[in-house]
């Protein structure tokens, strides 16, 4: 299936040749709907994903790194890829807003969920799903994300709930566009090129990540794209700050 899609050959910093499996999306994204060849990416993406395997793929903010939620494997490499911290959690990626109920106790008007998803939101619950628990055993929360990218969306709805992370080094700068992570290409079997994300977010921001575990409160757990608007949008649904 690599073969009939498109693949280049690149010198890494360590100037050995390797096959680099990066497959661009730009030239398909205006017309995903229809277009054939934004369905083949979308099911080699899903591929890999079966397979245990790690891809880097853009989001709503910036790139990212996906592996099957599933795959205690799949979400060890990925840890050891980023150099992260076990102790620090990952966000579970879903295509549509309804299934959110099947993971986590929703503590928030649906009226507010579908004004703050899909969009570039981490928002935080209760865990309730049994197929998650050992994504972050720490922790009894979980993190969602519904990004504003039909790419990554319709992943999730052909291969289930994907772990997602940045795809950069822990402690390092986000990036937003593939050339910034390519130490990291050596490590990654599919790398989806949707070509740079700065036009919205020269900054690299990540998604704002906001804690609703505690119905009628929430707190920022890490600022991020539309940071107080989204503080704005909240306290009008009545939600206060947790102190």
């Amino acid at each position: 299936m690599l073969s009939n899609l498109n693949q280049k050959s690149i010198y890494l910093p360590s100037h050995k040749l390797v096959m680099s499996k990066i497959f661009k999306l730009s030239k398909c994204l205006n017309t995903q709907q229809n277009n054939p060849n934004f369905d083949k990416l979308i099911y080699l993406a899903k591929s890999f994903l079966a397979e245990n395997k790690i891809i880097a793929l853009p989001t709503d903010t910036v790139y990212g790194l996906a592996a099957n939620v599933q795959s205690f494997d799949a979400i060890h490499r990925l840890y050891k890829i980023k150099g992260r911290d076990r102790g620090k959690p990952l966000a579970i990626c879903l295509g549509d807003i309804d299934e959110i109920y099947q993971y986590c106790e929703v503590t928030i008007p649906k009226k507010l969920l579908v004004q703050l998803l899909p969009g570039p939101i981490t928002v935080v619950f209760q865990n309730t799903a049994e197929i998650t628990k050992f994504l972050n055993p720490r922790t009894n929360l979980i993190g969602i994300r519904i990004p504003k990218n039909e790419f990554v969306r319709r992943i999730c709805r052909v291969s289930g709930p994907i772990a997602l992370t940045s795809a950069n080094h822990s402690l390092e700068g986000s990036t937003i566009s593939v050339e910034q992570f390519r130490d990291l290409w050596p490590q990654i079997d599919g790398i989806f090129d949707g070509g740079p994300l700065n036009e919205n977010n020269p900054k690299a921001l990540g998604s704002t990540v906001i804690d609703f575990s505690k119905k009628g409160f929430y707190t920022i757990l890490r600022e991020g794209v539309l940071h107080q608007s989204t503080i704005k949008l909240i306290e009008e649904f009545g939600l206060k700050k947790s102190i």
